[in-house]
C-alpha cells in the first residue's frame, strides 16, 4: 500500500502545480523538466504496485501512461507528449540493441525446426484470417465510404500485414522482468523481431500496390523491388558497421559505457533520418531506414560475430529501469481510449481472430514437433502484444487514404489498445508456466538438428 500512497500523493501535487501555477511552467525547459520526472516517478510507483498484484510491471508503466494522458486526467497533452518524443526514440534504439543481444546462433541453428515454423505458419495464418474478415468487413465498418474491388483487396491486405506485427519492445521488457532465460524465451523474440522485419518489408509492398490501386493517385511502385531490398540489406550493413565501431569502442576505451550508447542510439536515429532524406535527393530513390532494424543487426553481430556482447548487455541491464519506465509510459499516453470507445465491437472481433490465427498457427507448428499441448498454448500466449511498428505504420493510411483513412486507423490504434494491455500479461504468464522465469531454463521441442 505505500506505494500506492506514494503514487496518489505524487499525483494529487503535481495536479495541484498545473492547476495553482500553470504559469510558473509555462518555460519549454522548465515543462519538459518537470513532465520527465514527473512520468518516470508515477510510472515507476504504478508499476511496482501492478507487481504486488502479479501483474507484469509493464502493465503498471502503460496504465500510468494511460491515467496521466490526454483522454483521462489530461496532465499530459498532446503537446507535452510530443516533446518528450526525442526520449521515446532513444529507448526504442536501447531496446532494438538489447533485443540483438539477447539472440545466439548457436541457439537458433539448435530450435531451427521449430523457429522457421513458427516464422512461416504464424504469419500466414494470421494474415489470411484478418484479410477474409476484413475483406467482408470493411463495407460495415463506421461511415467508410464505398470501395472498388481492387482498393478493398489491397486495404485489407494491408490491415492484414499489420495484424501480424508483435511488440519486441514488450517482449524484452517481461524477459526482462522475469529475469527470463532459456530456449522458451530466446526463440519467442527471435520470432518477434523477425515477424517485425517482416511486416516492414510487407507492408512497404502493399502500400505501394495501394497508391496503383487507388482511382485518382499515381503508383508509385517504381523501383519498389530494389527500394526495398536495398533498405533491408543496407540497414544489416549499418548495423554491421555500427558492431564494428562499438566492438572497438570496448577493446580501447571499454568506459562510460551508457553515455557512449547513449550518443549511438541518438546518431542512429538521426543519421538513418539524413540518409534517407539525401537518397531521395542524390539517386532519387527514398530509401527509409528503420533504426530499429539497424540496432537489432548490431547487437546481434556484437554477440556473435564480434563477441563483445556481454559488455553492452551488462551496461544495458544497469540501466533498463528508466528506459523501459518512459518508453511504456510514453507508450500508454499515446493510447487512443476515444478510438477504443467508438470502435470497441469491430476491434474486440478483430482482435478475437486474430488471437485466435495466432492460437491455431503454433498448436498446427507444435502438434508436427509433436510437442505437449500445455507447450503450444505457451507460445499462443507469447504472441499477442503490439506496440511501436504497428501504430507507426498503421499512421501511414490517412495519408494514402484521406477518405475513410482516419477511420480505418481509429480500428487499429483500438485493435492495438487490447493487445497491448492482455500481451504483456499473457506473456508473464506462459513465462512463469515454461519454467524460465527467474532463470530456471528447460529444454523445448524443436531443439535438434
Amino acid at each position: 500500500m505505500t506505494h500506492l500512497f506514494v503514487l496518489s500523493v505524487l499525483v494529487l501535487l503535481q495536479g495541484l502545480l498545473l492547476k495553482a501555477f500553470p504559469h510558473a511552467f509555462s518555460l519549454t525547459e522548465v515543462q519538459l523538466t518537470l513532465n520527465f520526472g514527473f512520468l518516470l516517478l508515477a510510472a515507476y510507483l504504478f508499476g511496482e504496485w501492478t507487481a504486488r498484484i502479479r501483474l507484469p510491471r509493464l502493465t503498471g508503466y502503460l496504465f500510468a501512461g494511460i491515467l496521466l494522458g490526454p483522454d483521462v486526467l489530461g496532465y499530459f497533452s498532446p503537446e507535452s507528449v510530443a516533446s518528450l518524443r526525442f526520449i521515446d526514440e532513444l529507448a526504442l534504439a536501447f531496446i532494438a540493441l538489447s533485443a540483438g543481444l539477447e539472440l545466439r546462433t548457436q541457439n537458433l541453428k539448435r530450435q531451427w525446426r521449430l523457429l522457421s515454423g513458427l516464422i512461416v505458419v504464424v504469419p500466414l495464418t494470421v494474415f489470411c484470417a484478418i484479410f477474409a474478415f476484413l475483406y467482408f468487413a470493411l463495407p460495415r465498418v463506421g461511415s467508410l465510404p464505398a470501395l472498388p474491388a481492387a482498393q478493398k483487396i489491397v486495404l485489407a491486405a494491408l490491415l492484414g500485414t499489420l495484424a501480424i506485427a508483435r511488440s519486441p519492445s514488450s517482449t524484452l521488457a517481461v524477459i526482462k522482468e522475469c529475469r527470463a532465460a532459456g530456449d522458451f524465451s530466446e526463440s519467442v523474440l527471435c520470432v518477434t523481431v523477425v515477424m517485425d522485419i517482416l511486416v516492414i518489408m510487407l507492408f512497404s509492398l502493399f502500400l505501394a500496390l495501394a497508391g496503383a490501386a487507388e482511382a485518382g493517385v499515381p503508383a508509385h511502385t517504381g523501383g519498389l523491388w530494389l527500394r526495398i531490398p536495398a533498405e533491408f540489406f543496407l540497414s544489416l550493413l549499418l548495423g554491421l558497421f555500427l558492431a564494428w565501431f562499438m566492438s572497438g569502442y570496448v577493446t580501447v576505451i571499454r568506459r562510460e559505457g551508457i553515455f557512449f550508447l547513449l550518443c549511438v542510439a541518438f546518431l542512429v536515429t538521426r543519421l538513418s533520418q539524413a540518409l534517407s532524406e539525401q537518397s531521395a535527393i542524390m539517386a532519387g530513390l527514398p530509401l527509409h531506414l528503420e533504426p530499429l532494424l539497424i540496432c537489432m543487426s548490431a547487437g546481434f553481430f556484437l554477440r556473435n560475430l564480434f563477441g563483445k556482447g556481454a559488455f553492452y548487455e551488462t551496461t544495458i541491464n544497469r540501466s533498463f529501469l528508466p528506459i523501459f519506465v518512459v518508453f511504456f509510459a510514453l507508450a500508454g499516453t499515446d493510447l487512443d481510449l476515444d478510438a477504443l470507445r467508438a470502435m470497441w465491437k469491430v476491434a474486440i472481433l478483430y482482435a478475437g481472430i486474430r488471437i485466435a490465427g495466432v492460437f491455431i498457427a503454433c498448436h498446427s507448428v507444435l502438434a508436427l514437433l509433436r510437442a505437449p499441448f500445455k507447450t503450444r498454448n505457451l507460445y499462443g500466449m507469447s504472441f499477442i502484444t503490439q506496440a511501436g511498428v504497428s501504430i507507426g505504420l498503421a499512421g501511414l493510411i490517412p495519408r494514402r487514404f484521406p477518405e475513410g483513412g482516419e477511420i480505418l486507423f481509429t480500428l487499429l490504434l483500438a485493435v492495438i489498445v487490447i493487445n497491448q494491455i492482455i500481451g504483456p500479461i499473457a506473456f508473464k504468464f506462459a513465462l512463469e508456466q515454461s519454467g524460465e522465469a527467474r532463470g530456471t531454463a528447460q529444454k523445448l521441442p524443436g531443439g535438434g538438428r
